[in-house]
């Protein structure tokens, strides 16, 4: 193998998922839902706010429809899969009333994307204003394909002993003092 498998500086070694980070940005719901005995419509989901007479909140309307509840219901009461399809969205369209915020509308097909992705596509005027609103609901946790090694599987698959690159690194100096000893035995 070619050194640069073994760099998460490089693509050809960095974990694809996370890009070499060994963490990822995901989307907390204790921070989107901060309070749950609040309901959506009183504003229970930080990023919408408030209910008001548009698409967004006629879309989770239908979508209460779907899974069982209304904008009235605390954010506590939602089954998991509502939770789930509020957050991450429903691909399967649904028949909304857009007459509500403006008449011309009428009745149309959405797909409801989530909030998630109407977190991540917010755009600002002031785009580092607009990362710190979004960076408020995500959290950083290790990188649930590479556990925080950087690396590719692939690169991984390499061991020396019963070790690979992101476990030699881990050691501490006296480890790999007792590990390079062993496995010089071994080697020979």
């Amino acid at each position: 193998p070619a050194p640069h498998t073994f760099s998460f500086n490089s693509p050809q070694g960095a974990c694809p998922h996370c890009n070499g980070l060994g963490d990822e940005a995901v989307f907390d719901l204790e921070r989107i839902a901060p309070n749950p005995q609040r309901t959506i419509r009183e504003g229970g989901i930080e990023p919408l706010g408030k209910a008001r007479n548009n698409i967004l909140f006629a879309t989770l309307e239908a979508l209460g429809h779907r899974y069982d509840f209304t904008l009235d219901d605390p954010i506590a009461t939602l089954s998991e899969s509502a939770m789930n399809a509020i957050l991450y969205g429903d691909a399967q369209p649904m028949m909304v009333d857009c007459g509500a915020g403006s008449a011309s509308l009428g009745r149309q097909m959405i797909a409801w994307e989530g909030v998630a992705e109407y977190i991540n596509r917010i755009e600002d005027d002031d785009s580092r204003r607009g990362n710190k609103w979004r960076e408020q609901f995500l959290v950083r946790r290790k990188c649930s394909v590479c556990g925080g090694s950087r690396l590719r599987s692939e690169s991984l698959q390499f061991r020396v002993g019963d070790k690979n690159i992101a476990e030699v690194s881990d050691m501490s100096i006296a480890d790999f003092a007792r590990w390079t000893e062993d496995i010089t035995l071994q080697l020979t």
